[in-house]
This record gives structure tokens, sequence and C-alpha cells, in this order.
């Protein structure tokens, strides 16, 4: 009876479809846990990716081609986040669950990729099956998954076309090669790195007709019809870039601004990152380690001497796939920069697979010993366990618990963006982060928060006549470190709630006032003027004197009475006898860092102002002239209820004495 349930179930282990499941079970596995946690915070272009999603799925934004936002970015996987909101609403993770299921399947893709490659070997499955279960352990593939980059959504789409392609090529059918080309198409709507994707189809093409000369008409027929697919399917994209050339280049023109021998040194490190020294990033690397540890070492070269000594198609496939998308690393300026040569992982973990069949090939035609022999397989097999143990003790390890991650992946303002989360209760004004700062925008979407104020600090002070309610100040105090001070002098009655550390010290802190508190707050001179019931200036301090040559520094409260539906800027004028400007100032309060409609009635603005007073100056007085303006047209706003001598549409606020 043992023996038969023995019997069952290694009849069960032995299922490939059984072993396929387990692997992609523990890819999954891997891809999804802690995933939210694990880069703990969002780096800008993945929460970017959500923040553009969340717009397509609400209609805010026309659906677009390529988003020349954010320095150029494309735009499937964009897609793909907005189809998941659309289902679940929005979410901070959308970008990594698309990025995630996109690694998942390429599991998936690199099985069968080697399948079709040696579908005439009876090692095929073996081959797949290393194959796939490198790539779901694999450290580079599991950074570069769990991150909601745009790079796995092209090694997916690249995988599964090329795969179509070797399967057309080995049936002879010519619906495969169209849906190749179609995949090949839609590739270069994930990330920059696919337009190498036609040098890869060209040498393709060049190496059949050359090997099968024979039929050479049969095999252009093939190629054509992908070319065509590939070629409607990425018109749209190319009309695009025939309109807009600049970002066709711009991204290629950023990163390849270096000579000859810069080129050959980056030849020189990307070799090298494979198993030497790796990206020194810390995004998607523990700073320095290489693509493959030394065991996957191991293997990758033997299955490199497989490739090079055995003339076959499949084998010359896989060599120009390691080559043609390692171009992309060696052009760049920060070779190896793992995220651009992330196509090449189907390539390589299948090699890696060629590897290991060698050496167990090798094993079992050279060891004598028959005990030693059956024990070959066994040994290879723990190895690979051992190394993929190492990738996942290596990512949920040291590269979680890196340091430097805290800034890579914005996780300050990340875990700032989560308190305000729960603060429903509060009336929350952030500094220096702006409120549309995408990993603050797609961390409180869906809440039903108050639009939170934003402002720079570091620009202005910003507070409530009187709090209404219980008020909060959240401060990145790593970057603005004169608020906090500042709102202690303004609402004695506070106290901090809440702070977070980084690293190095304290990151961020929330100062929080108790509703009915009146603002104590000094200013040398104070007079009401009243900006067309939009804005009324409370006061000002202007030094009596400023000698020539020096800088006038003053300082201006200002408050909105009304709400603004558009920005207005601020215009301090020293004038001469005659009216011309002698010296100005004209800015934006806090220096367009306060939003319209985050300025709200009753809100308070110190705003300073510095205008340099011209050396050849006279000395004698000159008036100082303060008004408002539309930016866009000039137009001033009209004086109403003034304290102060004005001219309808500006206020005489004294005279300065020029020594």
């Amino acid at each position: 009876m043992v023996n038969k349930a023995i019997a069952v179930l290694h009849r069960w282990l032995m299922n490939r479809w059984l072993q396929l499941t387990i692997v992609l079970a523990i890819g999954i596995f891997l891809r999804y846990i802690q995933l939210s946690a694990i880069p703990n915070g969002y780096f800008h272009d993945e929460a970017w990716s959500d923040a553009r999603a969340m717009a397509l799925a609400n209609g805010a934004v026309q659906p677009q081609v390529y988003f020349a936002e954010n320095n150029g970015m494309d735009a499937l996987p964009v897609y793909l986040i907005a189809l998941l909101f659309k289902f679940t609403g929005p979410l901070a993770v959308g970008s990594r669950i698309i990025s995630a299921l996109a690694g998942s399947l390429a599991i998936l893709a690199t099985y069968w990729v080697a399948l079709e490659l040696f579908a005439d070997s009876q090692h095929r499955h073996a081959l797949g099956l290393i194959a796939s279960c490198v790539m779901a352990t694999l450290f580079w593939a599991l950074t570069t998954s769990r991150s909601g980059w745009h790079v796995m959504s092209m090694t997916l789409i690249i995988a599964i076309s090329l795969a179509a392609l070797v399967r057309g090529r080995r049936l002879q059918r010519r619906r495969w090669f169209v849906l190749g080309g179609i995949l090949a198409g839609l590739a270069q709507y994930t990330y920059p790195s696919a337009r190498f994707l036609a040098a890869l189809l060209l040498i393709l093409f060049l190496t059949d007709v050359w090997h099968r000369r024979d039929r050479w008409r049969g095999v252009v027929a093939d190629y054509a019809s992908l070319a065509v697919a590939a070629a409607i399917v990425f018109a749209p994209l190319g009309y695009y870039f025939v309109q807009n050339p600049e970002w066709f280049f711009t991204r290629a023109q950023q990163v390849s601004h270096f000579d000859f021998t810069d080129l050959l040194q980056n030849v020189a490190k990307t070799l090298a990152g494979f198993s030497l020294v790796g990206d020194t990033e810390g995004l998607h690397n523990i700073p320095g380690r290489p693509a493959l540890d030394p065991i996957l070492s191991v293997f990758f070269m033997g299955g490199l001497l497989v490739c090079i000594t055995r003339r076959r198609f499949a084998h010359g496939l896989l060599l120009s796939w390691l080559i043609v998308f390692s171009l992309p690393v060696a052009l760049t300026g920060q070779a190896p920069l793992f995220r651009r040569w992330v196509a090449v992982l189907p390539a390589e973990v299948i090699v890696i697979a060629l590897g290991v069949t060698a050496v167990a090939q090798v094993a079992r035609c050279r060891i004598r010993a028959a005990k030693a022999r059956s024990l070959a397989p066994m040994v290879i097999t723990v190895a690979l366990i051992a190394s993929a143990g190492w990738s996942i003790a290596a990512y949920f390890g040291p590269y979680a618990a890196n340091p430097q991650m805290f800034w890579a992946y914005d996780s300050g303002i990340t875990q700032v963006a989560n308190y305000i989360r729960g603060r429903s209760d509060a009336a929350i004004l952030l500094t220096p982060y702006d409120r549309f700062y995408e990993v603050v925008a797609v961390t409180l979407a869906g809440t039903r928060l108050q639009p939170i104020q934003s402002y720079n600090g570091m620009e202005c002070v910003v507070f409530p006549e009187a709090t209404d309610r219980v008020t909060e100040w959240v401060v990145i105090t790593e970057k603005d470190t004169q608020t906090i001070p500042a709102i202690q002098q303004i609402f004695p009655n506070h106290q901090i709630v809440w702070e977070i550390r980084s690293p190095v010290g304290v990151y961020a802190r929330a100062l929080q006032v108790p509703p009915g508190q009146n603002a104590q707050w000094s200013i040398a001179q104070r007079d009401r003027v009243n900006f067309a019931n939009k804005i009324e200036l409370l006061g000002f301090d202007l030094p009596q004197t400023v000698k020539t040559g020096e800088t006038l520094h003053m300082t201006v409260a200002l408050k909105a009475t009304a709400p603004l539906e558009r920005l207005y800027k601020v215009f301090i004028h020293v004038r001469g006898p005659d009216g011309s400007v002698l010296a100005q100032d004209d800015r934006f309060p806090c220096n367009f860092t306060l939003n319209e409609a985050d300025w709200r009635p009753g809100d308070i603005v110190l705003q300073n102002f510095e205008m340099n007073v011209p050396a050849g100056l006279t000395p004698g007085k000159y008036p100082v002239v303060l008004g408002l303006y539309r930016p866009d047209t000039g137009a001033r706003l009209a004086v109403s209820e003034p304290a102060l001598e004005n001219k309808a549409d500006s206020v005489d606020l004294g005279q300065i004495e020029v020594k």
C-alpha cells in the first residue's frame, strides 16, 4: 500500500504541468508577498504611472499613444494600470500589481520560448523548467518585477513575440509570424529599450535567409508578414514620433553623451555586470551585486560555451538576444544599469538552463562510478536551490533593509501621506511637498479627506487667522527647517503629535494646534487694504533706510477674503520722482508654491520680498508702492476700502530713505 502511494506521488511529481504550476506558484508568491511594503515607499516614476492611470480611468485626461510628461513615458503599462483601477478603484500599489503580473507571466513566457527553441530535443521540458525556475527566483527578476517600472511588460511581450516567431518558423505557419509581428509592435509601447527588438529581428531574418537559401522566398514572405503586422501596430506611435521627433531621440540623447573610450569601458562594465560587479544604483540592486551569483555564473558560462560551439538557429538566437539587448546598457552612461537590461532575462536564464543540462550530461558521461553518477543531478539540484535561496534572502534581507531605499523610493513622503490619510478630522497643511506630487496624490486617492493645503514653507508662512478645528502642519523637516519654529511662535498653544525618522535623523513632524486659537503674529505696520474683495493687505514692515547697492528686504502680510479663481502676482516698486521704477520685486505668494485653491478665505500669507537698490541711485527719499495683478493680462486688482494712500490699483506703503 505504501509502495503504491509512493508510486502515485512520484507519478504526480513527474507530471510536467504540475511541475510548471509549482514553479509558477513560487514565482507569483515571491512577486506579490508584501508588495506594498517592500520596497517601502513608491518611487516617483511608479507613482506617476498610477496618477496618470487614475486620470485616464476617471476620464480626466484624453487617451494618448505616448506621454510626453515625466521625461517621456510609454503608454501600454499605464493603460493596464487604468484597466485595473476600473475594477479596484485607485491604488497606490497599482503599478506594482501590473509589474508583478507581467513578471509572473514572464515565467511562463520563458518556458514557452525554451520549448519552441529546443522542440526537437528530448530535454526541452527540463530546459524550460530550469529556465522558468531561475526566472521565478532570480534576484534581478524579483527587483524589477516588484517595482512599478514598465520594463517587465516589455520583457514579457518580447519573449512571447520571439516564441511565436520560432514556432511559426518550426511549423511553417505564417500566422505565427503575424502574431510575432503584432507583439513586436506592441512592445514599442512599453519601454524605450524595446526599440532594439527591430535590430534582433533583422539579425534573425538575415540568418534565416542565409541558412535556408533553398526556400528564401518563403522566408522573406514570413518575415515580411511579421514586419507588416509590427508596422501596423506601431503606426500610431510612429506617427506621434514623426510629429514629435524629439521624444524618439530624447532618452537616447540623455544617456549616451560619451566618446569611444567611454563606450569600450561601458562594454567592459556590461560584461562584468553578468558575474563580477553589477549595478551600483540602489533602486533594483544591492549596490555592486552582479546579475548572477557564482553558482548561476558557472552554469551561464557553460551555456554560453554550448551556444558558441553549436551553430544552430536556437543558439544563435540566444546569443543575438543577449548582445542586442545589452546595447541599451552599454550605450548608457550608467552601465550596467539593470532596469535597462531586463529584456535579456529570458535569454539569460535559458542559457543558464543549457549550462545546467550540459554539466549534467558531462557528469553522466565522464563519471564512471554509478553511485557518484547518480549523485550528480542531486548536487546540481541542491546548487540551484541554494542559488534561489540566496536570491530570496538577499531581496527580503539586505536589499529591503538598505538605508538608501528610504530616499530612493520616497519612503518618507509615502509615510507622511499615509499619516495624512488617517487624519480626516483635521485641517492639514503640508510643506514643502506639493499635494499634487504623485506619491502624495496616489496615496490619498479615494479618501474622504477635505483637500489638504500645500506650500513651500521655505518661501513663506501660511496660517489661518483663527483655527476653527484641529489644524496640523505636516512638515518635511529634512527640507523645511523654518515652518515649525514660525508656527510655534504664531500659535503658542501647540504640540508635536507625530514624527518619523530617516536613517540619518528626523525626517518629518506634525505640529498640531487645537481649534479656537487666534494667530499671534507681529509685523511693523498694520494697515488693511482690500483688493477687489479678493485679497487683503494686512500689514508690512518697511525699513526706514537702505544704502545704495544693497538689497531692500520687506515682509508683507496678505489674507485671502474670498475663494480665488486664479493666482495673482504681487508687485512692490521703489519709484522715482517721475514715477519710474527704480527697484522692484514681482512674485506670486509663496513663490508659486501656493495653489489658488490652497489659499483659502481667512488664511494669511507672510511673504518676504527683496529689491536691489541701484548702486548709483541719488540719496534721498523714495516712495514704495504695492499692488496685485493678473500675470496673463497684466490687469491690476482695484483697491477698495483703502487705509493707505492709493492710486486705484496700488497703495503707497510709505517712503524709504536711500543713503
